[in-house]
């Protein structure tokens, strides 16, 4: 059966491959069939979105993962992949 182990390495493929398409679907479909995303799902997308130099994209995910995660499970890897992204393109406001 997938686990949500299996679905964020996939997502962390399509991420690295600049296919953000696909790993949004792969989100949509982890949560269709009960998985829930982890930190280490939401950081994939980040990453993903960071690497396409799609700032107000990573933001977006990352409300989004405050809204649907409990505080306790969001960690920092999301945050600090935002944040240097964003202090590297001069975004500052977003950092």
């Amino acid at each position: 059966a997938p686990t949500t182990d299996i679905y964020n390495v996939l997502l962390e493929g399509c991420a690295r491959a600049g296919d953000m398409a696909a790993a949004h679907r792969l989100l949509d479909e982890m949560r269709r069939i009960g998985l829930a995303p982890t930190a280490a799902t939401f950081t994939a997308l980040v990453l993903g979105h960071v690497r396409a130099d799609d700032i107000p994209s990573a933001t977006d995910t990352l409300r989004h993962m405050e809204a649907t995660m409990p505080a306790e499970a969001l960690g920092d890897g999301p945050y600090n992949v935002l944040v240097a992204a964003a202090c590297r393109a001069g975004q500052l406001q977003v950092a």
